[in-house]
């Protein structure tokens, strides 16, 4: 997980600010910073997490034509990187390549790539900056406009605190769309001038004209269905598919660790994984006064697959008092309402010192939202 951030304002004369909104979000990208600008009132920042060629990934990275910020990560970009670059054969940073294959193709590239990510591409010549967000909009990216003023970021708040958006305003129709349906949806988010940029889409503004220009570049409609009947094959397929993932996934330079919950999707991504590549590391996350909650427990078939594959276990225990007592920052981190579990700001509290990658699906743990609103524990009623 890293963090971009981007701005075009005429009215502010130096870094500070971008770096102002970087600093808010080095959570995301604790190991480096980066700036560009090249005009008054134009800049972009990113903070890294280094998973890949940790050395020389740095960003921002510029080409004659080109400045790309990047949030993400492209699984096959050796791939790519030999069948559009050869001469390239050194260069082990998926960002650089990213980078150089879009000066080279152009977005077209896009649909080449297997990843998750948010990416920002100032073009030199043409004055424009272009956001992209990868197909099913894993990777967040954030923007404000008005005529006058184009800021973007991973996350909401440095926006909010910048751009001086209160607390108050609202878009009405997403505070009811939460009451409603325990989500919020679509471009338009909790607060009324932000906006999220739409997976699939890319964001074009012009840095001389200041508009906007929004751009479909992936259509789930595009593709082609697939129908197996014979259940042994349907399997296989499913199987061929998880394990082709997971061995692109692989790609890091950073110790791997399976979150496992003990269901269905963490138990089948850490076996295929032991099996097919290396044994695993793996980490559970359990509620810590199992007797009063027994039926809700999963720590029995994390035995089982944990013994199964023969991984490197380690479970992390919470309970009801770190949860009172961390409510307070749990609310503060949480940048629009939810109605999901929170226990994975659990699980990054107690492993972000050991723990740069996981693999993580929609964590079931052993307590949900709703299990605990229903719970008669005073601690938690209080």
């Amino acid at each position: 997980m890293c963090g971009i951030a981007g701005l075009f304002d005429r009215e502010v004369k130096n870094k500070s600010i971008i770096k102002k909104i970087t600093d808010k979000i080095i959570h995301r990208g604790p190991d480096e910073s980066g700036f560009y600008s090249n005009q008054k009132g134009f800049y972009l920042g990113m903070r890294r997490l280094s998973i890949i060629d940790l050395k020389n990934g740095s960003q921002p990275v510029e080409t004659k034509n080109i400045v790309l910020i990047f949030n993400g990560e492209i699984f096959n970009f050796i791939e790519l990187k030999n069948k559009y670059l050869p001469e390239e054969k050194n260069i082990k940073s998926d960002t650089i390549i990213l980078t150089k294959l879009i000066d080279k193709i152009g977005f077209k590239i896009l649909n080449e790539l297997k990843g998750f990510f948010s990416i920002a591409v100032y073009h030199k010549k043409k004055q424009k900056i272009f956001l992209i967000r990868d197909r099913f909009g894993i990777k967040p990216l954030y923007y404000f406009y008005n005529k006058s003023k184009f800021y973007f970021c991973s996350e909401i708040q440095p926006l909010r605190n910048t751009l001086h958006i209160h607390k108050n305003d609202l878009n009405i129709d997403q505070v009811n769309n939460y009451f409603v349906l325990g989500y919020i949806f679509g471009e338009n988010r909790i607060y009324s001038n932000v906006k999220m940029l739409k997976a699939g889409t890319i964001l074009e503004f012009d840095l001389k004209t200041k508009s906007t220009k929004l751009t479909s570049w992936f259509d789930i409609k595009t593709l082609s269905d697939i129908y197996i009947s014979d259940n042994k094959k349907l399997v296989a397929k499913v199987y061929e598919n998880i394990a082709d993932a997971l061995r692109y996934w692989a790609r890091s330079d950073v110790e791997k660790v399976f979150a496992l919950s003990g269901g269905l999707d963490s138990s089948i991504l850490a076996s295929i994984y032991s099996k097919e590549f290396e044994k695993v590391n793996t980490i559970s996350f359990v509620y810590s006064d199992l007797s009063k909650y027994k039926r809700f427990s999963e720590t029995e078939n994390i035995k089982a697959i944990t013994s199964k594959i023969k991984s490197n276990h380690e479970d992390y225990y919470w309970s009801n008092k770190d949860f009172c007592s961390d409510l307070d920052s749990i609310v503060k981190s949480i940048e629009e309402p939810q109605g999901n579990s929170l226990l994975p700001w659990f699980l990054y509290k107690l492993t972000q010192a050991k723990i740069h990658l996981y693999v993580m699906n929609k964590f079931e743990k052993e307590i949900s939202k709703k299990r605990l609103k229903n719970s008669q524990n005073p601690s938690l009623k209080k």
